[in-house]
């Protein structure tokens, strides 16, 4: 929100300046100088807020540490410990997916707060995503910025799987910054939104095939804090939901229920009309909080992995060999399928089989067999699934 800092006597005040407690800047200087002189008081206005309220800019500074210099010794001393935490994120035994996954690093810079995406690997080893992400952090992040902070994460290309991320600089993946990197990731399809979240198998046909508004009131009117994000379902029709999500970020009578918010659908990956009260390069970064918060909570999505380090199951990957294993497992259901003793036919019939392909959402056949042989005509089919 933004503040008023002014100074005066006895009635009204003399000189003013108005400042924001999430933005830099000031607006609105006034004072009753003119000339050279003009504004100073209102500077020295903002120094006196400063050291009063927020006990900065009192203390003399007499070496690197007390003005909170970082001396190289100390920064490699960080690059070290830094290395040390990168090198034990992963812990697997590089095992090769069923299919390449897309993994990503998302970087937020504090001093402008702009948000990227700086490195997209497609790979089918987790191992070696981890290593050229680690890679890339230390050489570009880490030497040169410690401004910058950073997560890791993967939009998996599986069947059935959404994403998830898996490291964050700052710590647990519910922190504040993490959870802005994770929403934005998601709103920006750098990932996919979690599975239990967004169904993208859903038919249109669903009751649940529809809209929804996250939003959260962070106003702190009653003096008990920011509320607690809520999930509001829409309807089914687009213009329809933004109108019902309009109005409960609309004033009325001077207030809001809600001063945050974002639209979704549960069955596509696309938001609709964020609204913040942040401007500027920061705009956003609440919105995707929230999002996240929704995530973790209502959706129990995006965990942390164990603190131990990550592997290929932690992230819900699939492997070449677990997938091997799952295919194995359904023949041998099929293949068992029939329980007969294999009598010849009296005449050849026609036995056909077909697939679905859960990703494309398409059908196919698997052909027909002609046999005057149950068992060998249920065969050939499972043989063709092989």
């Amino acid at each position: 929100m933004y503040q008023g800092f002014f100074s005066g006597k006895d009635s009204g005040f003399d000189y003013g300046v108005i400042g924001h407690t999430g933005l830099r800047g000031w607006w609105s200087p006034k004072t009753l100088y003119k000339g050279a002189q003009a504004n100073m008081d209102v500077f020295r206005l903002i120094a006196v807020a400063a050291q009063s309220k927020h006990d900065l800019y009192k203390k003399d500074a007499k070496n690197e540490e007390e003005l909170k210099l970082v001396t190289k010794k100390n920064h490699e001393k960080k690059l070290a410990e830094a290395n040390d935490k990168l090198s034990k994120i992963y812990v697997g035994k590089g095992e090769a997916l069923f299919r390449r996954a897309t993994f990503f690093v998302v970087t937020y810079d504090r001093r402008t707060d702009a948000v990227a995406r700086p490195i997209n690997i497609g790979t089918a080893s987790v191992k070696t995503a981890v290593q050229q992400m680690n890679k890339y952090t230390f050489e570009q992040i880490l030497k040169k910025d410690l401004n910058i902070a950073y997560l890791y994460g993967v939009k998996d290309a599986s069947e059935g799987a959404g994403g998830d991320a898996f490291h964050c600089s700052e710590g647990e993946l519910t922190d504040s910054l993490c959870r802005a990197m994770i929403g934005k990731a998601v709103t920006a399809d750098w990932m996919v939104a979690p599975k239990e979240w967004i169904n993208k198998y859903m038919p249109p046909s669903s009751p649940d095939y529809k809209y929804y508004a996250v939003v959260q009131n962070t106003l702190n009117e009653d003096g008990k804090g920011p509320q607690a994000p809520a999930l509001v379902n829409l309807t089914f029709d687009l213009q329809g939901s933004l109108a019902t999500y309009r109005g409960l970020l609309k004033t009325t009578d001077g207030k809001q229920k809600y001063n945050i918010g974002i639209v979704g659908h549960y069955a596509i990956q696309k938001f609709y009309e964020p609204r913040t009260a942040i401007k500027g390069s920061g705009a956003n970064t609440d919105v995707w909080e929230m999002l996240t918060a929704i995530a973790q909570t209502t959706f129990k999505a995006v965990e942390a992995v164990p603190k131990d380090g990550m592997n290929e199951e932690a992230l819900g990957l699939v492997t070449t060999q677990a997938a091997e294993a799952k295919k194995q497992g359904i023949l041998k259901k099929l293949r068992a399928l029939y329980e007969g003793k294999a009598p010849t036919l009296y005449k050849n019939y026609r036995f056909a089989g077909y697939k679905f392909d859960k990703k494309k959402r398409t059908f196919g056949s698997l052909g027909a067999v002609n046999s005057n042989s149950m068992k060998v005509g249920l065969t050939q089919l499972v043989n063709r699934i092989n």
